[in-house]
């Protein structure tokens, strides 16, 4: 479908509005189905303390249980959790924070001309930082993956990149 120019205004961001809307349903079941088998109806079972007050038992190294899951300080005081139902929330909460963020830079990008090698390359680069992040980071054990890192670090430069980009594309002369 062509827009009233005769061309698609969007084309390469709303082609990979279906990978990026794919890995979300992907995130969104992966939760859905923890609830169920978990039987939690809202919420992750977090005490609203945990953040802020490890228990008295807590010792960097040690673990506090409940039926599924465990929370750990790690030696050097990283609070964690192996909860299959948080980590799986997380993961998908944190792709909806970045991702329409980062889709919206680019579409600035390419409704001001910008290159499209670049923004497939670019757009490539961010799915493949989301899923490095979820996968390989956040749903790995206590959450700590190295694609966590990783991911994170190369999301933000995808957007930082994107804001630049299309802030240039939108003002020659200034």
């Amino acid at each position: 479908m062509s827009s009233s120019l005769g061309h698609p205004l969007l084309p390469i961001t709303g082609a990979f509005a279906l990978p990026f809307a794919g890995y979300y349903i992907f995130l969104s079941l992966r939760v859905g189905l923890r609830r169920v088998t978990q039987k939690v109806a809202i919420g992750d079972r977090t005490p609203q303390d945990s953040a802020s007050s490890p228990s008295p038992s807590s010792k960097p190294g040690s673990s506090s249980s409940t039926t599924t899951t465990t929370t750990t300080t790690t030696a050097k005081g990283i609070h964690t959790s192996n909860d299959p139902l948080l980590l799986a929330t997380r993961a998908h909460q944190n792709f909806g924070e970045f991702v329409p963020f980062a889709l919206l830079l680019s579409a600035v990008a390419e409704l001001n001309g910008g290159d499209p090698k670049t923004l497939k390359t670019t757009l490539s680069v961010l799915l493949a930082a989301r899923v490095l992040h979820a996968e390989f980071g956040i749903m790995s054990r206590d959450g700590l993956g190295v694609g966590r890192p990783l991911g994170f670090y190369s999301t933000v430069a995808v957007m930082a990149w994107l804001a630049g980009w299309g802030a240039w594309l939108a003002s020659p002369g200034l």
